[in-house]
């Protein structure tokens, strides 16, 4: 009887999870705005596929989200232009890398310039990934291998790629705790959203001094091979933030001497409140002001082939 009732009580676990795991792929979109748009990157990535002129994608995340407004853009620039933004909030190389190999790095693409904002230890090898979000959403099991080279090699990180892979529920655990603590609790998404705006900078400040010596840039390189073999070129920009962080020499002198365009924004936009809305990301005065820097470098540097 007992061993009856502990089957019983395993298959409705088992069919739980299976109905909350079908449940959510069918309606992952309306749990955030972020996974919405990591949903439509293979969209985004279709339309280089058809547009004859000068394609731009900018990469990032939120920071580099918050400081491009791409509808001010396309009033700057003439029709030839093409440009679009990939942002998913909380990303680093890891996940670029793998977004670019799996969606944009591919011969039917017409993409022609590449720009990644950065900041603090985002470009790092030593960064740690999110292994789950990987498995998720930005690569497969057959970039495994891969992964494991460039040091996602831990046991529970290689755990936690495959169980992403095989169960959109595991990946969204957090964002489904959120929705949940969201209804519940008052003013709960602006609580986690600004211990998060609060935190990150901190924890990647911390990641650019592992052991005391120069991270390692090999992802970064592999991946500047990557787009010149197909004639795309890389902008990289130091991102501005109310504060200040360093750019060691050795990231520096790799992307002057790799990158086709550095630009080091780091010291422009310090206002001290009056165009940052949290101290890292840019209010709709900083944003405007950014994008229209941004508008007069693609006429000049950007204008052609």
């Amino acid at each position: 009887m007992n061993a009856k009732h502990s089957i019983y009580i395993l298959t409705a676990v088992v069919l739980t999870v299976v109905l909350l795991e079908i449940g959510l792929r069918a309606f992952e979109n309306r749990l955030s705005g972020n996974l919405n748009h990591i949903n439509q990157i293979p969209d985004i990535a279709a339309e280089y596929e058809q547009h004859q002129g000068t394609n731009i994608l900018f990469l990032g995340n939120s920071l580099i989200n918050e400081a491009v407004d791409i509808s001010q853009l396309n009033r700057q620039l003439s029709d030839d232009y093409l440009v679009k933004k990939i942002t998913p909030d909380g990303t680093s190389l890891w996940d670029w890398n793998m977004i670019l190999r799996n969606n944009l790095i591919t011969p039917d693409m017409q993409l022609d310039y590449l720009v990644i904002g950065f900041a603090w230890g985002l470009l790092n090898d030593d960064y740690r990934p999110n292994p789950s979000r990987l498995g998720g959403y930005f690569s497969g099991l057959g970039d495994g291998l891969l992964l494991f080279d460039y040091g996602m090699s831990d046991f529970a990180e290689l755990s936690e790629f495959i169980i992403g892979w095989a169960s959109k529920l595991f990946v969204n655990r957090e964002a489904v705790r959120n929705k949940i603590l969201n209804n519940l609790v008052p003013n709960y998404e602006t609580f986690v959203q600004v211990q998060n705006q609060a935190g990150a900078p901190d924890q990647a400040v911390h990641q650019t001094q592992a052991d005391g010596t120069l991270p390692d840039y090999r992802m970064l390189n592999d991946l500047i091979d990557q787009l010149d073999e197909q004639g795309i070129k890389l902008v990289m920009i130091a991102m501005p933030i109310e504060g200040a962080y360093s750019v060691n020499e050795k990231l520096k002198e790799t992307l002057q001497k790799r990158a086709y365009l550095y630009k080091d924004y780091r010291d422009n936009f310090r206002s001290f409140g009056a165009l940052y809305k949290d101290g890292v990301h840019f209010n709709e005065k900083g944003r405007e002001q950014f994008t229209h820097t941004l508008g007069k470098l693609i006429s000049q540097e950007l204008s052609g082939q």
